[in-house]
């Protein structure tokens, strides 16, 4: 059935005009006359305007149904005056949804994020190249005694004092400068 309605969606169909580009989509329009209880007959200027929606036709999600009672546009078909908000209303739908389109690349993810820790500082006989580490990362050398650290600024590190290489001394002194 599904794929009966899809045709109503493609070039020359009632519901031509609800297809969404890259969206397989079924689709249904209707024109009704409403019956005039008063005369017992169908009015001739009383009309219901509707299009039905299912999308996407390969994995239905999506149901978007327009009803326009007695339109005074000038219209009065299904095709042109319902199909066309069906199509408004499902475009958003898709979008706010993430329902991927024809052409879209869709990549998967479990959600999980793993960043490697970095190794512990270590400060042996040489003074290590401590550039681009984080304030946090810093922490640890604030408890090593017999040498005083100074941090200055916030971020990370962009210039240190003594350079990458220099011995370590006893009693000596870290500036750190964080940008």
């Amino acid at each position: 059935m599904l794929l009966m309605m899809e045709e109503a969606t493609k070039p020359g169909g009632t519901a031509r005009r609800a297809a969404v580009e890259g969206i397989r989509m079924s689709a249904k329009t209707g024109t009704a006359q409403v019956f005039n209880t008063a005369t017992g007959r169908y009015s001739d200027d009383t009309f219901i305007a509707s299009c039905l929606a299912i999308f996407p036709t390969d994995d239905p999600k999506v149901i978007v149904y327009v009803v326009i009672q007695n339109p005074r546009a000038g219209e009065t078909y299904g095709g042109r005056i319902a199909a066309p908000v069906v199509r408004s209303l499902s475009e958003e739908i898709i979008s706010y949804l993430g329902i991927p389109r024809r052409g879209d690349i869709v990549a998967t993810h479990s959600g999980v994020v793993t960043i490697p820790s970095r190794p512990e500082i270590v400060i042996g006989a040489e003074m290590p190249d401590l550039n681009g580490l984080s304030k946090r990362e810093l922490l640890p050398l604030l408890e090593i005694e017999d040498i005083s650290v100074s941090i200055r600024g916030e971020g990370w590190v962009a210039a240190q004092t003594p350079r990458p290489g220099e011995p370590v001394t006893r009693g000596m002194s870290i500036v750190l400068e964080l940008e």
